[in-house]
Protein backbone atom coordinates (compact mmCIF):
# COMPACT_ATOMS: atom_id res chain seq x y z
CA UNK A 1 0.00 0.00 0.00
CA UNK A 2 1.45 3.31 -1.17
CA UNK A 3 4.66 3.83 -3.08
CA UNK A 4 8.03 4.11 -1.37
CA UNK A 5 9.89 7.36 -1.67
CA UNK A 6 13.36 7.85 -0.23
CA UNK A 7 14.12 11.47 0.48
CA UNK A 8 17.91 11.44 0.43
CA UNK A 9 19.51 9.29 -2.22
CA UNK A 10 23.14 9.15 -1.17
CA UNK A 11 23.80 9.43 2.55
CA UNK A 12 25.93 6.94 4.43
CA UNK A 13 25.19 5.80 7.94
CA UNK A 14 28.79 6.55 8.73
CA UNK A 15 28.06 10.24 8.21
CA UNK A 16 25.89 10.11 11.28
CA UNK A 17 28.70 8.99 13.56
CA UNK A 18 29.43 11.98 15.73
CA UNK A 19 31.21 10.14 18.54
CA UNK A 20 34.20 11.83 20.09
CA UNK A 21 37.65 10.35 19.50
CA UNK A 22 38.81 7.85 22.11
CA UNK A 23 41.14 9.40 24.66
CA UNK A 24 43.77 7.45 26.57
CA UNK A 25 42.76 7.81 30.19
CA UNK A 26 45.18 7.72 33.08
CA UNK A 27 44.05 6.11 36.28
CA UNK A 28 44.26 9.42 38.04
CA UNK A 29 42.27 11.40 35.50
CA UNK A 30 38.82 10.63 36.91
CA UNK A 31 37.62 12.18 40.16
CA UNK A 32 37.27 8.76 41.69
CA UNK A 33 36.48 8.90 45.40
CA UNK A 34 34.34 11.20 47.46
CA UNK A 35 37.42 12.75 49.02
CA UNK A 36 39.30 15.77 47.73
CA UNK A 37 42.44 15.45 49.88
CA UNK A 38 42.32 19.17 50.57
CA UNK A 39 44.36 20.62 53.45
CA UNK A 40 44.66 23.96 55.18
CA UNK A 41 47.97 24.39 53.34
CA UNK A 42 46.08 24.68 50.06
CA UNK A 43 46.58 21.16 48.76
CA UNK A 44 44.14 20.04 46.07
CA UNK A 45 44.41 16.53 44.62
CA UNK A 46 43.08 17.40 41.18
CA UNK A 47 45.40 20.40 40.85
CA UNK A 48 48.38 18.39 42.10
CA UNK A 49 47.88 15.72 39.45
CA UNK A 50 47.25 18.32 36.77
CA UNK A 51 50.46 20.18 37.61
CA UNK A 52 52.85 17.25 38.03
CA UNK A 53 52.94 14.53 35.35
CA UNK A 54 55.61 12.66 37.36
CA UNK A 55 53.03 12.01 40.08
CA UNK A 56 50.53 10.76 37.51
CA UNK A 57 53.17 8.41 36.13
CA UNK A 58 53.88 7.13 39.63
CA UNK A 59 50.21 6.30 40.12
CA UNK A 60 49.96 4.61 36.73
CA UNK A 61 53.05 2.53 37.46
CA UNK A 62 51.64 1.42 40.79
CA UNK A 63 54.26 3.23 42.87
CA UNK A 64 51.78 5.70 44.36
CA UNK A 65 48.19 5.28 45.51
CA UNK A 66 47.30 8.92 44.91
CA UNK A 67 48.79 12.40 44.78
CA UNK A 68 48.38 13.06 48.47
CA UNK A 69 50.53 10.04 49.35
CA UNK A 70 53.37 11.82 47.55
CA UNK A 71 52.63 15.27 48.93
CA UNK A 72 52.77 14.03 52.51
CA UNK A 73 55.64 14.20 53.21
CA UNK A 74 57.70 14.43 49.97
CA UNK A 75 55.79 17.13 48.11
CA UNK A 76 55.52 19.24 51.25
CA UNK A 77 59.28 19.10 51.75
CA UNK A 78 59.78 19.98 48.08
CA UNK A 79 57.51 23.04 48.43
CA UNK A 80 55.43 21.81 45.51
CA UNK A 81 52.46 23.96 46.52
CA UNK A 82 54.60 27.01 45.76
CA UNK A 83 55.50 25.72 42.32
CA UNK A 84 54.12 28.04 39.57
CA UNK A 85 52.66 25.01 37.74
CA UNK A 86 50.68 24.02 40.83
CA UNK A 87 49.50 27.58 41.47
CA UNK A 88 48.31 27.84 37.86
CA UNK A 89 46.65 24.40 38.00
CA UNK A 90 44.82 25.21 41.22
CA UNK A 91 43.59 28.48 39.78
CA UNK A 92 42.27 26.62 36.73
CA UNK A 93 40.54 24.04 38.95
CA UNK A 94 38.97 26.85 41.00
CA UNK A 95 37.69 28.34 37.73
CA UNK A 96 35.99 25.04 36.93
CA UNK A 97 38.54 23.35 34.65
CA UNK A 98 38.36 19.56 34.40
CA UNK A 99 40.75 17.73 32.09
CA UNK A 100 38.43 14.89 31.02
CA UNK A 101 35.48 17.22 30.47
CA UNK A 102 37.67 19.55 28.40
CA UNK A 103 38.93 16.68 26.24
CA UNK A 104 35.40 15.45 25.61
CA UNK A 105 33.93 18.89 24.93
CA UNK A 106 36.78 20.12 22.75
CA UNK A 107 38.50 17.13 21.08
CA UNK A 108 42.18 17.73 20.24
CA UNK A 109 41.58 16.52 16.69
CA UNK A 110 39.13 19.39 16.16
CA UNK A 111 40.91 22.09 18.15
CA UNK A 112 44.54 21.22 17.31
CA UNK A 113 46.24 20.93 20.70
CA UNK A 114 48.24 18.29 22.58
CA UNK A 115 47.68 19.31 26.19
CA UNK A 116 44.17 20.37 27.32
CA UNK A 117 45.33 22.46 30.27
CA UNK A 118 47.81 24.45 28.19
CA UNK A 119 45.10 24.99 25.60
CA UNK A 120 42.73 26.26 28.28
CA UNK A 121 45.32 28.67 29.70
CA UNK A 122 46.36 30.06 26.32
CA UNK A 123 43.09 29.90 24.39
CA UNK A 124 40.05 28.55 26.20
CA UNK A 125 40.20 30.89 29.17
CA UNK A 126 40.12 34.03 27.06
CA UNK A 127 37.28 32.64 24.95
CA UNK A 128 35.21 31.51 27.97
CA UNK A 129 35.29 27.84 26.95
CA UNK A 130 34.19 26.73 30.43
CA UNK A 131 30.89 28.55 29.92
CA UNK A 132 30.10 26.79 26.66
CA UNK A 133 27.11 24.37 26.77
CA UNK A 134 29.20 21.47 25.45
CA UNK A 135 31.69 21.86 28.29
CA UNK A 136 29.02 22.15 30.97
CA UNK A 137 27.37 18.99 29.66
CA UNK A 138 30.70 17.15 29.50
CA UNK A 139 31.59 18.16 33.04
CA UNK A 140 28.26 16.93 34.34
CA UNK A 141 29.09 13.57 32.77
CA UNK A 142 32.34 13.11 34.70
CA UNK A 143 31.03 10.72 37.29
CA UNK A 144 32.23 10.06 40.82
CA UNK A 145 33.10 6.51 41.76
CA UNK A 146 30.30 4.58 43.47
CA UNK A 147 31.22 1.14 44.77
CA UNK A 148 27.69 -0.26 44.71
CA UNK A 149 27.26 0.85 41.11
CA UNK A 150 30.58 -0.65 40.10
CA UNK A 151 29.63 -3.94 41.79
CA UNK A 152 26.28 -3.92 39.99
CA UNK A 153 28.05 -3.38 36.67
CA UNK A 154 30.76 -6.01 37.32
CA UNK A 155 29.39 -8.76 39.58
CA UNK A 156 32.18 -11.14 38.50
CA UNK A 157 34.65 -9.20 40.66
CA UNK A 158 33.22 -10.78 43.83
CA UNK A 159 33.90 -14.31 42.61
CA UNK A 160 37.38 -13.30 41.47
CA UNK A 161 38.18 -11.68 44.83
CA UNK A 162 39.13 -8.40 43.13
CA UNK A 163 38.73 -5.01 44.77
CA UNK A 164 36.13 -3.03 42.78
CA UNK A 165 37.96 0.24 43.46
CA UNK A 166 41.30 -1.12 42.23
CA UNK A 167 39.59 -2.63 39.20
CA UNK A 168 37.86 0.68 38.47
CA UNK A 169 41.19 2.49 38.40
CA UNK A 170 42.89 -0.09 36.21
CA UNK A 171 39.89 -0.42 33.91
CA UNK A 172 40.38 3.20 32.85
CA UNK A 173 43.47 1.91 31.07
CA UNK A 174 41.70 -1.12 29.56
CA UNK A 175 42.01 -3.20 32.72
CA UNK A 176 44.79 -5.07 34.43
CA UNK A 177 43.12 -7.44 36.87
CA UNK A 178 39.86 -8.08 35.03
CA UNK A 179 40.92 -7.05 31.49
CA UNK A 180 37.79 -4.90 31.37
CA UNK A 181 37.89 -1.61 29.53
CA UNK A 182 35.89 1.05 31.38
CA UNK A 183 32.39 1.06 29.90
CA UNK A 184 30.75 4.36 30.78
CA UNK A 185 27.32 3.30 29.51
CA UNK A 186 27.26 0.20 31.75
CA UNK A 187 28.57 2.10 34.75
CA UNK A 188 26.20 5.04 34.35
CA UNK A 189 23.26 2.69 33.97
CA UNK A 190 24.27 0.87 37.17
CA UNK A 191 24.75 4.22 38.92
CA UNK A 192 21.26 5.25 37.81
CA UNK A 193 19.86 2.05 39.31
CA UNK A 194 21.69 2.60 42.60
CA UNK A 195 20.55 6.22 42.85
CA UNK A 196 16.99 5.12 42.05
CA UNK A 197 17.04 2.63 44.94
CA UNK A 198 17.07 -0.61 42.93
CA UNK A 199 18.50 -3.71 44.51
CA UNK A 200 21.10 -5.59 42.50
CA UNK A 201 18.54 -8.26 41.59
CA UNK A 202 16.08 -5.61 40.44
CA UNK A 203 18.85 -3.96 38.41
CA UNK A 204 19.71 -7.22 36.67
CA UNK A 205 16.04 -7.88 35.92
CA UNK A 206 15.59 -4.36 34.57
CA UNK A 207 18.19 -5.01 31.88
CA UNK A 208 16.40 -8.03 30.44
CA UNK A 209 15.26 -7.04 26.93
CA UNK A 210 15.89 -3.32 27.60
CA UNK A 211 17.62 -1.27 24.92
CA UNK A 212 18.09 2.49 25.31
CA UNK A 213 17.74 3.44 21.63
CA UNK A 214 14.75 1.14 21.13
CA UNK A 215 13.02 2.64 24.16
CA UNK A 216 13.64 6.24 23.09
CA UNK A 217 12.40 5.55 19.56
CA UNK A 218 9.30 3.85 20.94
CA UNK A 219 8.25 6.67 23.27
CA UNK A 220 8.70 10.04 21.65
CA UNK A 221 7.81 12.08 24.72
CA UNK A 222 10.56 10.38 26.72
CA UNK A 223 13.06 10.93 23.91
CA UNK A 224 12.09 14.61 23.74
CA UNK A 225 12.79 15.16 27.42
CA UNK A 226 16.07 13.24 27.30
CA UNK A 227 17.17 15.39 24.37
CA UNK A 228 16.27 18.56 26.27
CA UNK A 229 18.06 17.33 29.41
CA UNK A 230 14.89 17.02 31.50
CA UNK A 231 15.38 13.26 31.92
CA UNK A 232 18.75 11.65 32.53
CA UNK A 233 18.13 8.81 30.07
CA UNK A 234 15.49 6.46 28.76
CA UNK A 235 16.67 3.89 31.28
CA UNK A 236 16.17 6.34 34.14
CA UNK A 237 12.59 6.92 33.02
CA UNK A 238 11.97 3.20 32.52
CA UNK A 239 12.98 2.19 36.05
CA UNK A 240 11.43 5.20 37.77
CA UNK A 241 8.24 5.90 35.81
CA UNK A 242 7.86 3.22 33.16
CA UNK A 243 5.31 1.15 35.07
CA UNK A 244 3.44 4.20 36.34
CA UNK A 245 2.99 5.61 32.83
CA UNK A 246 2.57 2.17 31.23
CA UNK A 247 5.65 2.53 29.08
CA UNK A 248 6.89 -0.98 29.69
CA UNK A 249 8.78 -3.42 27.50
CA UNK A 250 5.50 -5.21 26.80
CA UNK A 251 4.04 -2.11 25.21
CA UNK A 252 3.15 -2.56 21.55
CA UNK A 253 5.19 0.48 20.60
CA UNK A 254 8.31 -0.98 22.19
CA UNK A 255 7.79 -4.25 20.33
CA UNK A 256 7.40 -2.39 17.03
CA UNK A 257 10.44 -0.26 17.85
CA UNK A 258 12.42 -3.49 18.24
CA UNK A 259 11.38 -4.28 14.68
CA UNK A 260 12.85 -0.91 13.65
CA UNK A 261 9.75 1.29 13.48
CA UNK A 262 9.65 4.95 14.47
CA UNK A 263 6.68 7.08 13.48
CA UNK A 264 8.51 10.37 12.91
CA UNK A 265 11.23 8.72 10.81
CA UNK A 266 8.55 6.91 8.82
CA UNK A 267 6.84 10.18 7.92
CA UNK A 268 10.12 11.93 7.10
CA UNK A 269 11.24 9.11 4.82
CA UNK A 270 8.07 8.32 2.91
CA UNK A 271 6.33 11.20 1.15
CA UNK A 272 3.40 8.96 0.16
CA UNK A 273 2.67 8.24 3.83
CA UNK A 274 2.89 11.90 4.77
CA UNK A 275 0.56 12.80 1.88
CA UNK A 276 -1.93 10.07 2.79
CA UNK A 277 -2.08 11.33 6.39
CA UNK A 278 -2.55 14.96 5.31
CA UNK A 279 -5.34 13.99 2.89
CA UNK A 280 -7.10 11.87 5.51
CA UNK A 281 -6.68 8.54 3.70
CA UNK A 282 -4.94 6.99 6.71
CA UNK A 283 -5.06 8.08 10.35
CA UNK A 284 -1.35 7.87 11.12
CA UNK A 285 2.00 6.39 10.13
CA UNK A 286 1.73 4.10 13.13
CA UNK A 287 -1.56 2.72 11.81
CA UNK A 288 -0.08 2.17 8.34
CA UNK A 289 2.92 0.28 9.67
CA UNK A 290 0.81 -1.84 12.01
CA UNK A 291 -1.84 -2.65 9.41
CA UNK A 292 0.24 -3.03 6.24
CA UNK A 293 3.94 -2.36 6.19
CA UNK A 294 5.13 -4.72 8.92
CA UNK A 295 3.41 -7.64 7.16
CA UNK A 296 3.36 -6.82 3.46
CA UNK A 297 6.04 -4.16 2.83
CA UNK A 298 9.76 -3.93 3.54
CA UNK A 299 9.93 -0.31 4.53
CA UNK A 300 12.34 -0.70 7.46
CA UNK A 301 15.42 -0.47 5.26
CA UNK A 302 17.77 1.83 3.37
CA UNK A 303 17.56 5.55 3.99
CA UNK A 304 14.79 5.03 6.50
CA UNK A 305 17.41 3.76 8.96
CA UNK A 306 19.59 6.78 8.29
CA UNK A 307 16.72 9.13 9.03
CA UNK A 308 15.70 7.12 12.09
CA UNK A 309 19.17 7.77 13.51
CA UNK A 310 18.70 11.52 12.99
CA UNK A 311 15.45 11.33 14.96
CA UNK A 312 17.30 9.56 17.75
CA UNK A 313 19.93 12.32 17.64
CA UNK A 314 17.19 14.92 18.12
CA UNK A 315 16.16 16.01 14.64
CA UNK A 316 12.71 17.51 14.29
CA UNK A 317 11.61 19.07 10.99
CA UNK A 318 9.39 21.74 12.54
CA UNK A 319 11.99 22.75 15.11
CA UNK A 320 14.70 22.93 12.46
CA UNK A 321 12.64 25.29 10.32
CA UNK A 322 11.69 27.40 13.33
CA UNK A 323 15.26 27.66 14.60
CA UNK A 324 16.89 28.46 11.28
CA UNK A 325 15.11 31.05 9.10
CA UNK A 326 17.82 30.63 6.46
CA UNK A 327 16.73 27.02 5.99
CA UNK A 328 13.06 27.98 5.88
CA UNK A 329 13.79 30.63 3.24
CA UNK A 330 15.79 28.15 1.17
CA UNK A 331 12.89 25.69 1.29
CA UNK A 332 10.35 28.36 0.35
CA UNK A 333 12.59 29.49 -2.54
CA UNK A 334 12.94 25.95 -3.84
CA UNK A 335 16.68 25.75 -3.18
CA UNK A 336 16.31 22.67 -0.97
CA UNK A 337 13.33 20.29 -0.72
CA UNK A 338 13.04 20.14 3.06
CA UNK A 339 14.89 20.45 6.37
CA UNK A 340 15.94 16.79 6.62
CA UNK A 341 17.87 17.04 3.35
CA UNK A 342 19.75 20.11 4.57
CA UNK A 343 20.54 18.51 7.91
CA UNK A 344 21.90 15.30 6.40
CA UNK A 345 23.99 17.08 3.80
CA UNK A 346 25.15 20.11 5.79
CA UNK A 347 23.57 20.62 9.21
CA UNK A 348 25.04 17.51 10.79
CA UNK A 349 28.55 18.82 10.12
CA UNK A 350 27.54 22.24 11.40
CA UNK A 351 26.30 20.76 14.72
CA UNK A 352 22.95 22.49 14.26
CA UNK A 353 21.14 20.19 16.70
CA UNK A 354 23.50 21.26 19.47
CA UNK A 355 22.76 24.97 19.21
CA UNK A 356 20.72 26.66 21.93
CA UNK A 357 18.49 28.26 19.31
CA UNK A 358 17.56 24.78 18.09
CA UNK A 359 16.94 23.43 21.60
CA UNK A 360 14.63 26.38 22.30
CA UNK A 361 12.76 25.81 19.04
CA UNK A 362 12.51 22.10 19.79
CA UNK A 363 10.96 22.83 23.18
CA UNK A 364 8.49 25.23 21.60
CA UNK A 365 7.43 22.69 18.97
CA UNK A 366 6.90 19.73 21.28
CA UNK A 367 4.94 21.88 23.71
CA UNK A 368 2.59 22.99 20.93
CA UNK A 369 2.34 19.80 18.89
CA UNK A 370 -0.72 17.74 19.75
CA UNK A 371 -0.94 15.74 16.52
CA UNK A 372 0.69 12.62 17.97
CA UNK A 373 3.70 12.64 15.65
CA UNK A 374 6.13 14.10 18.17
CA UNK A 375 5.04 14.34 21.75
CA UNK A 376 2.64 11.46 22.23
CA UNK A 377 3.16 8.12 23.90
Amino acid sequence: MFRKYFIVSMVSLSVLSCTLPNQVLNKSEFKIKNTSYQTSEGYNEEAYLLAFPDIVNGINNGNLQNGYKHFSPNGRNENRLLNPYYIQAKQSIDEGFNKIAYLNAFPPSNYNYSDPHNHYINVGKNLNYLSKPEYIKAKNNVHLYNENAYNYAHPQLRTQNISPYDDYITSLNNGLSSNTKFDELTYVRALTAVNSGLTETAYINSLVDFDESTYLLAFDDVRNKVFLGEYQSGYWFYINRGNIERKTLNHEKYRYSKEGFNELAYILTYADISSAINSGHIPSAYWHYKSYARIYEGRIAGNYNVIKQTVLDGFNEKAYRLAYPDILNAINNGQIPDAINHYLLYGINESRLNQNVYKNAYRTVINKDTTGSIGSD
